[in-house]
């Protein structure tokens, strides 16, 4: 059974990345599902004290709940990462969570990394009230980030409100929820 791991970076408990994520959970086969609520986790900023570099696999000497799931990173076979749009990218909690995927990053180790495995697929599913989704899919470049803790099958999708006449809920729209239904099986493959 496939194991993965859904990072919500969106304060909105009932918002569109909590809604995208619900129906990425029911449609995705044979997976065992953690979700990660960033907005219920304590997740420190990178310190970038180097102290991950002397140690053999991605470890963080930060006691928050971020350290905790380093090792279930590791040996997860998937990731999907939602975050809202805030001024053209994504918001702060997004961003640390990120950043704090440096402790995977070696660059004394071969492939310059300490994850053990690979191969692993990794999703970012970003939602914005306004602008064009081609501009926001232009982010994909930010996750370069999840090639280095074993995350090489990407796939980035974004959603706006702007079609759906400001609609709150972007997914109340067939044709958004069908993409997060393909999604789930892209990674329940």
């Amino acid at each position: 059974m496939k194991k993965i791991i859904m990072v919500n970076a969106s304060p909105h408990k009932t918002g569109n990345c909590s809604r995208a994520l619900e129906i990425l959970r029911k449609n995705v086969k044979d997976a065992e599902v953690e979700v990660f609520d960033l907005s219920e986790k304590t997740v420190n900023p990178c310190h970038a004290c180097n102290a991950c570099k002397a140690m053999d696999t991605a470890g963080c000497v930060q006691k928050d709940d971020m350290a905790a799931l380093l090792p279930r990173l590791d040996s997860c076979d998937a990731l999907v990462v939602a975050s809202p749009i805030y001024f053209g990218m994504v918001n702060g909690p997004a961003k640390t969570f990120l950043d704090r995927i440096y402790p995977f990053f070696n660059p004394g180790k071969p492939n310059m990394t300490v994850a053990t495995k690979f191969g692993k697929k990794a999703a970012v599913i970003l939602t914005a009230g306004t602008g064009p989704v081609d501009v926001y899919e232009q982010h994909g470049a930010a996750y370069a980030c999840f090639d280095v803790a074993g995350f090489t099958d990407k796939k980035i999708m974004a959603f706006n409100s702007e079609k759906s006449g400001m609609d709150k809920n972007i997914f109340s729209l067939e044709e958004d929820a069908d993409k997060i239904k393909e999604l789930a099986g892209w990674l329940s493959e």
